[in-house]
């Protein structure tokens, strides 16, 4: 994969920035991503930048960097009436579910690669491995808030304001996905 940066397009591109929809003419500046064999992507310096899930081609990878930023990007937009902890739990549940898939496609191909070499090989075991990490660490995000009182029902003394207790809960979140084991 390729990465761009163009400080003024000297034509139009003929495409529109995959995050505001906006085309790319010609004057403006602008990133773009090019995958081998792929198609390419490009996006306005002023919008958004790629993100890690976007500039891997690695399709599990890609899933757990995206459910990490997931996660990040709903503890820092997510709207303090609509910030709850079942929420917050909602959030860490589905997260675990998709890597939860992720750790079964590794162990599937590593199980498949076993299967057509006739033992154990080197990727074989490292697909197993990444499984199992996956596994734990999907564990890990189910955990995460098991604990956590809610806002209303908190042990403090004195108790929590609101913003403090959405950030303890944040914390524990942002804490929780930190330890993916593959990034």
């Amino acid at each position: 994969m390729r990465v761009t940066e163009v400080q003024s397009a000297r034509k139009d591109t003929g495409q529109n920035c995959s995050d505001c929809g906006e085309p790319v003419v010609a004057g403006q500046s602008y990133r773009s991503i090019k995958y081998y064999r792929g198609p390419r992507n490009v996006r306005h310096r002023t919008c958004r930048p790629f993100s890690e899930s976007e500039l891997t081609s690695n399709e599990r990878l890609a899933t757990v960097y995206r459910v990490k930023e997931t996660i990040e990007r709903w503890v820092d937009d997510v709207d303090e009436s609509e910030f709850t902890l079942e929420a917050a739990r909602t959030v860490m549940e589905d997260a675990a579910m998709e890597i939860d898939e992720v750790a079964e496609d590794y162990r599937t191909a590593g199980t498949n690669i076993e299967d057509g070499f006739g033992h154990p090989t080197e990727q074989s075991e490292q697909f197993e491995s990444n499984a199992d990490e996956l596994e734990d660490w999907a564990g890990t995000l189910r955990e995460a808030l098991v604990d956590a009182a809610e806002f209303d029902n908190q042990d403090a003394v004195p108790p929590l304001s609101k913003e403090e207790w959405m950030d303890e809960i944040a914390i524990q979140m942002q804490d929780a996905t930190d330890l993916c084991p593959l990034l």
